[in-house]
C-alpha cells in the first residue's frame, strides 16, 4: 500500500472496535460506513497502513436485537472497488455482499444501501468480500452482535468481551497483506487492534462469568488454547487436555471463523495463560499468549495479552 493513499492517521489513544449508534429513520436503524486507507498505530513505535472502516481498526461494532430493519449505507473512499458481506446471515442475494455474484462491486467513490431485516441471533461479523485476502487482512473487518428478539433467551454473563484477532506483514516500512508462505508470513500479530504491550486489560472477580467472542480475520490457523484454574464451558464441543485445562473448538478448515467462550473463573487468585494452538514452530516462538493474573488484594483477574511475535 503506497503511503500517499493515507487519508489519516491515528494513534495508541484511538481505540478500534467502537460500538456504533444508528440514526433511526421511520423505525429502521440506519448505520453509515465510511472506507479509507489510514495509518493505525499497533504500538507506540509501530504504525500500520491499513484499510478501515469509520477511521478505526477493528472496523465499528454493529449491535442490534432480532427483527430490527436495518439500513447499512457504505461509501467507498479506498483506492479500488470493495464490497461487504455479512458473515453467517441469511438474507436476500442482493444484500448478501459478494463481488460480482450477488451486486457489482461499490466503485472508489461509489456508495451502495444495504437493507434487512436481522432474522437471526448471535454473534457475527462483516467484511470486504471483493478482494478479499486482500483487503480483509488490511483491516476491513468488524463485529456484528445481534441480541435475540426476547431478552429471556440471553445467556447471562457477567462480562461480553469481543475478541478479533488479526497478523499483519510490515517489510521496509511498508505493510503488505500477510499470506502463508515464504516471504509472505507475518511479523505482528494483534488483537483488537493492537500488540503487546500496547493491549487491553480486562479485568474480572473470581467467581464471575466472562462470555468472549473470538474472531480470526486472517490467513493462518490460530485455534486457542485456555489454561484456567478451573474448567472453561464452551458453547460448542470442545477437546480436553488434562483437568482444567480446555480448548476453543479448532477451526482448521477455516481461515476465518468465529467461536464462543463461557466459562467460570474459579479457584483462589492465580496468573493463568491463554494461548494459541497448535504450536508450529516451539511452545515459545509462536503463539499468542493472555495472562489470567488475579491480585489477591482486590481478587479482581486481569486478562493481558501478549500479541508481538514472529512465525
Amino acid at each position: 500500500m503506497h503511503p500517499r493513499l493515507i487519508s489519516a492517521s491515528y494513534g495508541l489513544d484511538v481505540r478500534g472496535d467502537r460500538e456504533l449508534e444508528p440514526r433511526i429513520d421511520n423505525g429502521v436503524k440506519v448505520f453509515d460506513l465510511e472506507t479509507s486507507v489510514i495509518r493505525w498505530a499497533i504500538l507506540p513505535d509501530v504504525n500500520v497502513d491499513a484499510y478501515a472502516i469509520n477511521g478505526q481498526v477493528p472496523d465499528p461494532r454493529v449491535h442490534i436485537r432480532q427483527g430490527d430493519r436495518v439500513r447499512i449505507n457504505v461509501t467507498n473512499r479506498l483506492p479500488e472497488s470493495t464490497t461487504i458481506h455479512w458473515h453467517g446471515l441469511i438474507l436476500p442475494n442482493e444484500m448478501d455482499g459478494p463481488a460480482e455474484i450477488t451486486q457489482e462491486p461499490i466503485p472508489p467513490g461509489g456508495s451502495y444501501r444495504y437493507e434487512f431485516t436481522a432474522g437471526q441471533s448471535g454473534t457475527y461479523f462483516y467484511h470486504s468480500h471483493d478482494h478479499v485476502d486482500r483487503q480483509q487482512a488490511l483491516g476491513l473487518y468488524g463485529a456484528l452482535i445481534i441480541d435475540p428478539a426476547n431478552a429471556e433467551d440471553e445467556i447471562p454473563a457477567d462480562h461480553d468481551y469481543v475478541i478479533q484477532l488479526q497478523e499483519s506483514l510490515m517489510r521496509e516500512g511498508l505493510t503488505f497483506p500477510s499470506m502463508p508462505m515464504d516471504g509472505g508470513q507475518p511479523n505482528y500479530f494483534t488483537i483488537n487492534g493492537r500488540a503487546y504491550p500496547s493491549t487491553d486489560t480486562i479485568r474480572m472477580k473470581v467467581g464471575e462469568n466472562p462470555e468472549s467472542a473470538l474472531h480470526r480475520h486472517q490467513q493462518r490457523v490460530h485455534p486457542s488454547h485456555a489454561h484456567p484454574r478451573r474448567s472453561v464451558r464452551g458453547r460448542r464441543p470442545r477437546r480436553r487436555n488434562h483437568p482444567g485445562v480446555g480448548t476453543f473448538p479448532r477451526r482448521h478448515s477455516q481461515r476465518r471463523s468465529r467461536t464462543a467462550l463461557r466459562c467460570r473463573l474459579g479457584g483462589t487468585p492465580a496468573r493463568q495463560m491463554a494461548h494459541s494452538l497448535p504450536h508450529r514452530a516451539s511452545h515459545h516462538q509462536q503463539q499468542r499468549r493472555r495472562w489470567w493474573r488475579t491480585d489477591g488484594r482486590d481478587r479482581c483477574a486481569t486478562l493481558n495479552p501478549v500479541l508481538r511475535g514472529q512465525s
